[in-house]
């Protein structure tokens, strides 16, 4: 085969799309011939942040809490079930003093924004102060903020410490993103 000028533009032309193409999530083959599929962090955050399911109100205590307060987080579980993350932010901030269950749905909410920073300074308070279920919340959520602030390798140390634990609530979910971010 004789290469002019049109060949060696035609090649160069398929290897940068070989190449952007693998780059932007297509499928490569490993050296096991397996296929493994590389995404960026931003497809993997749409796909595996869902916001904190909203706990019914006759689920929460409320006794010695002021009027206000009451009023402040059910405000802010209206805006949070309709998905306005902005003013249920907002309400929930008023609430004081702060709960676990509170300051995870302040994360939640911030983390639907795409305010990664504001969710993890909170998140990072939630970790030192509570444990249990709350926590295991935190990590998955703590895991998603560290994805969109381009901290691949804290995300990744933490998603393989929630793998290890079978009974974590997110286990499933996070072997499956592991395996992606591989």
């Amino acid at each position: 085969m004789t290469y002019n000028s049109t060949n060696v533009l035609l090649m160069v032309f398929l290897g940068v799309l070989l190449v952007s193409g693998c780059r932007n999530g297509a499928e490569t083959s490993t050296s096991t011939g397996q296929k493994a599929v590389s995404q960026n962090p931003s497809d993997l955050i749409k796909k595996y942040n869902e916001a904190f399911p909203g706990i019914p109100q006759k689920e929460l205590n409320f006794k010695g809490l002021k009027d206000e307060t009451r009023i402040a987080y059910e405000n802010g579980m209206k805006a949070y079930r309709k998905g306005n993350w902005q003013i249920a932010f907002n309400r929930f901030f008023r609430i004081n003093p702060k709960t676990d269950l509170v300051m995870l749905y302040e994360a939640n909410c911030q983390l639907q924004l795409n305010a990664y920073a504001k969710a993890q300074e909170i998140l990072s308070t939630l970790l030192q102060v509570t444990r249990g279920q709350t926590k295991m919340n935190a990590e998955w959520y703590m895991a998603i903020a560290e994805l969109g602030l381009g901290q691949k390798q804290s995300a990744f140390t933490r998603l393989s410490s929630i793998n290890s634990n079978p009974s974590h609530p997110f286990h499933s979910q996070s072997k499956a993103l592991l395996e992606e971010m591989r």
